[in-house]
């Protein structure tokens, strides 16, 4: 195989390799968009509104509800 063929194929592997690169980090980037543009449909706050979601029109709240850990004293 002659010299030239050699390098030919290391700069067009690079070139592959660096495009693949950029193809990739421009994806990451458009995702990171969309997520910020998106909205947030999944408050990360539950304290707003009800303050207990298994309490509806007064009835008590379950005792061992997986949301409110018990805590020994």
């Amino acid at each position: 195989m002659p010299a030239s063929s050699v390098k030919g194929d290391a700069a067009m592997t690079q070139w592959i390799f660096v495009w693949v690169l950029l193809t990739g980090l421009v994806g990451l980037i458009w995702v990171i968009v969309l997520d910020i543009l998106g909205g947030d449909h999944h408050p990360r706050d539950n304290r707003q509104g009800n303050p207990s979601p298994e309490q509806h029109d007064g009835e008590e709240p379950h005792e061992a509800s997986p949301r409110q850990p018990k805590v020994a004293v």
